[in-house]
């Protein structure tokens, strides 16, 4: 299929765009994301720094990037364990732009895209989520739907392999308290985002239980300018496939899992831990595992220390670094390294300034006064027709 971001037509654009926002209002609903809040960072200010990077800049770096590798060969390539990007970098996608764009409208009164312009870079977004995600996932869809609610993305091939790890589950209370430690490392890393962390699954094994896999990505990130990329940990990912038995899981857009019972451990059969290195899993121990828990702790204290310094402006001018560090697995998923350097430069540049606009306003921007309370139905408008 061809990597143009231009074969949508305009009630395909309309259609993805209801059926994401449909879905996003629904888990920020049961999930009450809307109240998210930090005493270290500027939640609201670092978001406003996102919406605006995403909507000014990242069109023209997804057209780029289609026109060298389509957005089916990415969703393809992310089908692996411990892959960075996810599925949340595809989520950031639709929401950041999305978000940013009912801004514009609750101002002016009207939708970006009535200009054409506006309308190719709406659609140039849209087109890579759909076309990326619908390759990406097993059922062909691009959010978890009822009745199963199931986030499948490994082939049978993955599958086998992940199942032949699994072992004896002894070991599942170390295991778990090592994770923890790791998971808190990898929130404080970016900036307390739930970046990093993605439950995947059900897969149905032959012997009737079924795996869910847990993993903590991007632990060697050398992109975030507070993490000590040179003192990191020494792995890219952990992660965790459970056997289970008797457990219902019903997993969402933001990446996670809930499970019933919420505490699961007494119906794991079987357990593996592993790491992802390139095409290759390789097992971890619970020593290794510990080893890399209490480095992650140390780097954790570290990284707090320097994050406490910053001024008030940094708190959400941060941002332009953080949701760069979304887009920036895809570039390099797509062999793009020219491309790294113009989203740096795009997003350093733009979240500059949105951070400094930011600290003028007197009141919350619009989006967050009314938008982000949640209507029933879509978060989003329907896509204006042009022409």
């Amino acid at each position: 299929m061809s990597g143009a971001l231009d074969t949508f037509s305009p009630a395909e654009v309309d259609a993805t765009i209801t059926t994401w926002g449909v879905a996003q209002s629904e888990t920020m609903r049961r999930e009450n994301r809307g109240q998210l809040d930090s005493e270290l960072f500027d939640i609201r200010g670092r978001t406003w720094v996102g919406f605006e990077c995403y909507f000014r800049a990242v069109p023209e770096i997804l057209t780029a990037l289609a026109e060298r590798v389509s957005p089916e060969e990415i969703g393809r390539r992310m089908k692996r364990p411990g892959c960075r990007p996810y599925y949340l970098q595809l989520f950031m996608l639709m929401s950041n732009y999305l978000c940013a764009r009912e801004q514009r409208l609750l101002v002016d009164g009207v939708l970006p895209e009535t200009d054409p312009a506006e309308a190719r870079r709406l659609q140039a977004v849209v087109e890579f989520f759909a076309r990326a995600m619908r390759a990406y996932r097993e059922d062909g869809g691009l959010v978890p739907v009822a009745p199963q609610y199931d986030q499948r993305i490994l082939g049978a091939e993955w599958v086998g392999r992940c199942a032949e790890l699994l072992g004896p589950a002894d070991e599942l209370p170390r295991i778990s308290r090592a994770l923890a430690s790791i998971s808190l490392y990898v929130f404080l890393m970016h900036g307390e985002q739930r970046d990093g962390n993605f439950d995947h699954g059900p897969y149905r094994l032959e012997d009737g239980t079924r795996m869910l896999v847990h993993e903590v990505n991007d632990l060697d990130n050398d992109y975030l300018p507070w993490v000590d990329a040179d003192g990191g940990l020494e792995v890219g990912s952990v992660c965790v496939a459970y056997a289970l038995r008797d457990v219902d899981t019903r997993f969402s857009i933001f990446a996670g899992c809930i499970t019933d019972p919420a505490d699961f451990a007494a119906r794991v059969e079987r357990v593996a831990v592993f790491t992802a290195e390139g095409e290759e899993l390789r097992p971890l121990g619970a020593e290794e595992l510990e080893a890399l828990a209490e480095r992650a702790l140390r780097l954790q204290g570290e990284m707090y220390g320097r994050i406490v310094e910053w001024p008030p402006i940094e708190r959400s001018r941060y941002a332009r670094w953080l949701y760069a560090n979304h887009i920036l697995p895809f570039l390099r998923i797509g062999e793009a390294p020219d491309l790294v350097e113009l989203l740096s430069e795009r997003f350093e540049a733009i979240g500059q300034e949105a951070a400094e606009e930011f600290a003028t306003f007197s009141e919350r921007p619009a989006v967050f006064r009314s938008h982000l309370a949640l209507p029933d139905g879509s978060m989003f408008s329907p896509a204006a027709v042009v022409g």
